[in-house]
């Protein structure tokens, strides 16, 4: 487990505690870092940027355009794990 602080506008602190190698539940990748989103979504995922190639998706409810953002997220996490390049869903 890791604890991070905010610190508040008030000057008064919060603390965090959270498993950085807990799975995002957007990518399924390591957490790593805690992001403003909460312990349950990655940093990149919250800004909606690849942390491998740095590509941006803007992540998009289920409930608009039935999630298409959201369900090629995880298919382009997978194509960073492939032996051999393949062609990129995102690009």
């Amino acid at each position: 487990m890791a604890l991070f602080t905010y610190k508040r506008s008030d000057g008064s602190t919060i603390n965090i505690e959270y498993d950085p190698d807990a799975p995002c539940n957007i990518c399924g990748e390591p957490i790593r870092r805690l992001s403003t989103a909460g312990p349950n979504i990655c940093p990149w995922c919250d800004i909606g940027q690849c942390r491998y190639c740095g590509v941006n998706m803007t992540m998009i409810s289920s409930t608009r355009g039935g999630g298409r953002s959201l369900q090629q997220w995880p298919q382009h996490m997978k194509y960073h794990k492939l032996p051999e390049p393949q062609t990129d869903p995102l690009r």
